[in-house]
């Protein structure tokens, strides 16, 4: 495709007048070239594929471990690749993807973007299409017998069980998914029961797995650095996310 261009080095394009640096991923092979690369290199937007601590890589999950930021500080914008959700902190900008690729992408608004090279304005346009629908099934406050549920055809659909107390009821509801056109249907139910007598938290949010781990590590007795286990958990927390498959 002669419009789109892979840059595999360190490189400065100029773009109407407009000059950006691009540097590949860094890895332990590049690393040292790239760092001397944006030390020396004229250019006032950077655009990259960075990996920096305290961003989100999906919402509401930030990154335990990176790069960081104030290394790019010196340029006017950073747009970066990489994390799946749109975020902003000073002049550094995580893009997000800019479609849905995994069920940690759901209901996380996407966006593409349009860079300005006049007014160095950057444009979020915001991607309508969605391929993933999550429904939260309550029965003791909602009749799911007259629920619309017209949106979620050509979706995968997730159905996310709080309470179910009308089993029947329910078994119907599952039915009239089915009956959509659907790329495919499932079924999580909830693990209340599962949260153990040791979690002394009570006002522990069961939905958020993150919370919930890390307060089963506060409640164990151990003498390991448990700020170190959180970070460990959160991490791979995320990297199986990422890896989930549709």
């Amino acid at each position: 495709m002669n419009e789109v261009n892979i840059i595999e080095e360190c490189a400065i394009m100029d773009y109407d007048g407009l000059r950006c640096a691009l540097i590949p991923w860094i890895n332990a092979e590049n690393e040292t070239e790239v760092l001397e690369f944006l030390q020396t290199c004229r250019a006032d937007i950077l655009a990259a594929h960075l990996e920096l601590q305290g961003f989100e890589m999906q919402a509401g999950v930030l990154a335990p471990v990176g790069m960081d930021k104030n290394i790019f500080s010196r340029f006017d914008m950073v747009l970066s690749g990489h994390y799946h959700t749109k975020s902003q902190q000073e002049n550094v900008h995580y893009l997000g993807c800019q479609m849905e690729f995994f069920w940690s992408d759901c209901d996380d608004r996407k966006y593409f973007h349009v860079l300005d090279t006049e007014s160095r304005e950057l444009l979020p346009v915001e991607n309508p299409n969605t391929i993933f629908k999550k429904i939260f099934y309550d029965d003791t406050n909602y009749n799911y017998a007259t629920k619309n549920i017209s949106d979620i055809e050509n979706h995968f659909v997730k159905l996310i069980v709080v309470n179910k107390s009308k089993p029947k009821e329910f078994d119907k509801f599952v039915d009239r998914i089915n009956m959509k056109k659907i790329h495919g249907l499932q079924i999580a139910e909830n693990f209340q029961d599962f949260a153990g007598s040791q979690v002394e938290d009570t006002n522990i949010n069961i939905e958020s797995t993150d919370t919930l781990l890390k307060t089963y590590i506060d409640a164990v007795d151990t003498d390991l650095n448990k700020e170190k286990i959180k970070s460990m958990v959160s991490e791979l927390m995320a990297e199986a996310q990422t890896l989930e498959v549709v």
